[in-house]
């Protein structure tokens, strides 16, 4: 950091990665966008990196697995930037379509195009999924979710039961909970009942192991101290370290 930047607020810098473009458009649907190296938010950030972390954008997008041609500023300062650039091709400043030329460029440009991230790979995979579950009729069915559930019962993750070839895939099988809230209810009374180390394995904390958690915190202890807890074990506190995990254990109060 520069001499007169701002303090490293705690729980920073993040050391996941982004899994989901869910969660990507999560992080740059605010107004103002954190920093995952310091805490600090910002309508945009590319001064603040060269400035203050001296990285460029291309290195941040990078190390947190963001999309390539994402932006980093804020949904407010997007949509402005939006607005403007509509304006102008209405008023003819701008082409409303790139020029023979500009495309001549952007084909050039797209030989040199990097490979796609982690998270654009599986959005893509998403979509191929859905036009799959459309085509051979594995769709959301009242049936095909109670079934669901009950594969989860037997000790199975989500995303687990969304490989099987007869289910729905788990973007399915959210978009379901989200519109059933009773559903939704059901599916968490049953996550609380799993082993530790399933409910970690899916990344996903029921109850009585926050509660655990938090009992830690109490003794004053922090996340390197998971192994303790029975079920969780070496190997599964380190899954929950990883990604969003951490950033839930600590903004609890660790």
């Amino acid at each position: 950091m520069t001499r007169n930047a701002q303090p490293i607020l705690q729980g920073y810098p993040w050391e996941g990665k982004f899994q989901t473009m869910d969660e990507v458009r999560a992080y740059l649907d605010q107004t103002k966008v954190t920093c995952l190296l310091c805490g600090h938010k910002y309508k945009s950030l590319a001064k603040h990196l060269t400035g203050t972390h001296k990285i460029e954008a291309d290195a941040y997008r990078e190390r947190y697995g963001l999309p390539w041609t994402r932006s980093l500023a804020g949904k407010e300062l997007r949509e402005t930037h939006g607005r403007k650039l509509k304006s102008l091709r209405a008023s003819g400043k701008v082409a409303q379509r790139p020029t023979p030329e500009q495309f001549k460029v952007l084909a050039e440009a797209a030989k040199r195009a990097r490979p796609q991230v982690d998270v654009t790979r599986r959005e893509a995979a998403i979509l191929m999924r859905r036009l799959i579950e459309k085509r051979h009729g594995t769709v959301n069915t009242p049936e095909k979710m109670e079934e669901y559930l009950r594969r989860i019962e037997t000790g199975r993750t989500i995303t687990e039961v969304a490989k099987d070839e007869d289910m729905p895939s788990f973007q399915t099988f959210y978009e379901h909970c989200s519109k059933n809230p009773d559903f939704k209810r059901r599916l968490e009374e049953i996550w609380d009942q799993l082993p530790f180390g399933v409910q970690i394995r899916g990344t996903r904390a029921g109850p009585r192991l926050r509660k655990a958690m938090d009992e830690l915190r109490r003794q004053g202890k922090t996340w390197r101290d998971l192994p303790e807890i029975d079920g969780v074990g070496e190997s599964k506190a380190a899954l929950m370290w990883q990604g969003f995990f951490r950033r839930d254990y600590e903004r609890a109060g660790s």
